[in-house]
């Protein structure tokens, strides 16, 4: 969209005669530097963002495998204790 507009404007220039006087051409060159400008804040704008999507779901990412990690290390003395409590009671067997 942007590559089309110094054409218009070149375009125009040339169709309009109001006053011999203006700088068309001039106002075109400023006009194009200004879109290819722009056109590049674009690309850096569009850049910034992807990189912070990734960022984003890679955060997500590491929040959900945190969650997993707590919630199996708050099963692990539970296990334990059930383990423990099981090789009591087998010794305990055997003993008496």
């Amino acid at each position: 969209m942007l590559d089309c507009k110094p054409r218009c404007v070149a375009c125009l220039s040339f169709q309009t005669k109001v006053d011999e006087k203006l700088d068309t051409r001039r106002a075109i060159v400023v006009v194009e530097t200004i879109l290819s400008h722009f056109s590049e804040r674009r690309f850096l704008i569009t850049d910034y963002y992807e990189h912070w999507k990734v960022h984003v779901v890679s955060g997500k990412e590491f929040k959900s495998q945190w969650q997993q990690f707590i919630q199996n290390a708050r099963k692990v003395p539970t296990a334990l204790l059930y383990l423990y409590n099981d090789n009591n009671n087998n010794n305990n067997n055997n003993n008496g």
